[in-house]
């Protein structure tokens, strides 16, 4: 956090007698030191002093540079009045001091805000130049300094405001008021794929108001976790694109998060973050709740299961329905699910599950159990007693969230198109290397006066392009290297050229789904992508990939 926190504000201009000076600083010392104390500034100003105040032509655009581990961000600011100024010109910048580190491009837009404030002032009443002719004036490292000067009082102010509220309102005279805000700058948001899901991480009936977009209020009731993008564009009767759009501009403000489709037949992972959940209990505790449900398909399989009967409960999950169970309701756990007996029918009584969340130990060991080569279905199976009352949905999702588990995709690769690509690789290579013999050759030759011979040999390594520097004069063989071709063509018996075979001759002569399924065989598209493209199960597209000829699947 204190990374973040400005270090300093300073206000500088230029002196016709004296050049760049620094007149205001807060805090003092920060910039120019004070005569009767040892504190070192924060850098040396001299040495970065014709960059603070530039020449003219670099004036009037934002400036950021760093010394001494510090990064200054400024806003040199020129007027030009040959009346008013004995030089002409009056240049002053307004600078605010943070650590290297720091994220500073919210004070960027606060400094070219102040700049303009400050400009504006000077150009209509000459609100900083007077002030120097005030009586009593003292600028920054002399005796006395602080006291009774107003561009002093407005850094400080500034200074403690943005550190303490990222914002402030400071009024300068009777029409004039400087109002800045630091906005938190965000990173652009990932591509959106239409296979990925969004999962709102905020309640949009708070938020959502009538100006909203209008994609946005129709994609808004089908973001559930559970319903793909390119599903959300059907239900909502959206265009795909202005969708995608729609959930970048949500993701971009935090509104949502974007997981993977959820199946079975999906491969799960722990990552090294699995140790900060390790030691968090409070982790631990927070996905025992989350992940309990009253429902999960595994709770016959608890050993000596028997039914009880107790009345309905009511769930804020959405897999609330009518079970037997051998455990009975307990009353804390009825109180964290707000059970209200005023909701229950007296006269009505049925089975119902009453679910224990597991224990700190057994979720430890279910995340750790997950590794790479092995399905969800088939961990399912294998710890099948210990997930009853699990939502096996939420326990992965808690994981893909907090960041200690990631989804192992997995891609088809046509083995045709990896080998024709190593090869023209290679050929590429060996074209180089001939092209800079050659070129090495004719500097030797022209050097000395040598006469360009004549090659009639076979040796493909000598005789393309006529060999060093010579003429080839044997014909041409099937299949040859054409002279110069760096973009990998082949001449066929025809002497026509032609591109190098890829992924797409797999489909060429084969029906139009098969054409279409090849362009998913350069190992680029995961097969999540391709189902929710093509709109069909994940055993009948690899069903029909490897139908087109050698292909591997591989997970990454």
């Amino acid at each position: 956090m204190s990374d973040t926190m400005l270090k300093a504000i300073f206000y500088a201009r230029f002196h016709e007698e004296k050049g760049p000076t620094v007149l205001h600083q807060v805090p003092e010392g920060s910039v120019i030191p004070l005569s009767n104390t040892t504190n070192q500034p924060l850098f040396h100003f001299p040495s970065i002093s014709n960059h603070i105040i530039p020449r003219r032509e670099f004036c009037d655009r934002p400036l950021s540079l760093l010394a001494s581990h510090h990064r200054i961000i400024g806003f040199p600011v020129c007027i030009h009045n040959p009346v008013l100024y004995p030089r002409s010109d009056f240049i002053f910048n307004f600078c605010l001091v943070v650590d290297e580190k720091a994220e500073w491009g919210a004070y960027a837009s606060v400094v070219s805000k102040l700049a303009r404030l400050m400009r504006n002032l000077e150009e209509q009443t000459g609100w900083l130049s007077k002030e120097e002719r005030r009586e009593g004036w003292v600028k920054a490292g002399e005796r006395g300094y602080g006291g009774g000067n107003r561009v002093f009082a407005i850094c400080e102010m500034v200074l403690e405001d943005l550190n303490c509220y990222c914002e402030c309102m400071i009024p300068i005279d009777d029409s004039n008021t400087l109002n800045l805000k630091l906005f938190p700058t965000r990173s652009p948001p990932p591509p959106i794929q239409i296979f990925h899901v969004p999962l709102s991480t905020v309640r949009f009936s708070s938020l959502q108001t009538n100006t909203w977009d209008l994609t946005v209020q129709r994609i808004i009731p089908f973001i559930d976790g559970i319903n793909s993008v390119q599903k959300i564009a059907v239900l909502a009767d959206t265009d795909l694109t202005l969708t995608r759009r729609a959930l970048a501009h949500l993701l971009y403000y935090g509104c949502i998060l974007m997981l993977n489709t959820f199946h079975f037949g999906a491969v799960y992972a722990a990552t090294a973050e699995i140790g900060v959940f390790v030691e968090d209990t409070r982790m631990q505790d927070e996905c025992r709740r989350y992940i309990v449900t009253p429902n999960s398909p595994f709770k016959n399989s608890l050993p000596g299961a028997t039914t009880a009967t107790s009345t309905t409960t009511s769930f804020p999950s959405s897999h609330t329905q009518t079970q037997t169970s051998s455990f009975t309701p307990s009353s804390s756990f009825l109180a964290t699910k707000n059970h209200k007996s005023s909701n229950l029918n007296p006269s009505t009584t049925t089975t119902t599950t009453t679910p224990t969340p597991p224990s700190r130990a057994t979720v430890l060991h279910l995340y750790a159990s997950l590794r790479q080569g092995l399905s969800l279905r088939d961990w399912c199976l294998t710890h099948a007693s210990s997930l009853a009352f699990i939502d096996i949905r939420r326990f992965i999702t808690f994981g893909i969230i907090k960041g200690f588990l990631y989804r192992s995709h997995r891609y088809a690769i046509a083995l045709r198109a990896a080998d024709t690509a190593a090869d023209a690789a290679v050929a590429e290579e060996a074209l180089r290397a001939r092209k800079e013999a050659e070129k090495t050759w004719r500097k030797a030759a022209m050097s000395s006066g040598w006469r360009t011979p004549v090659v009639a040999v076979d040796d493909d390594a000598v005789a393309l392009d006529g060999g060093f520097g010579g003429v080839l004069v044997r014909g041409k063989k099937e299949g040859d290297v054409k002279v110069g071709d760096t973009e990998g063509k082949v001449e066929d018996q025809e002497g026509k050229e032609g591109k190098m075979p890829g992924v797409e001759e797999l489909g060429k002569g084969r029906s139009l789904e098969d054409q279409f399924l090849a362009r998913y065989l350069d190992g680029c598209h995961c097969l999540d992508e391709v189902c929710t493209d093509t709109g069909m199960g994940q055993q009948e597209v690899v069903r029909k990939l490897r139908g087109l000829g050698d292909v591997v699947f591989v997970n990454r």
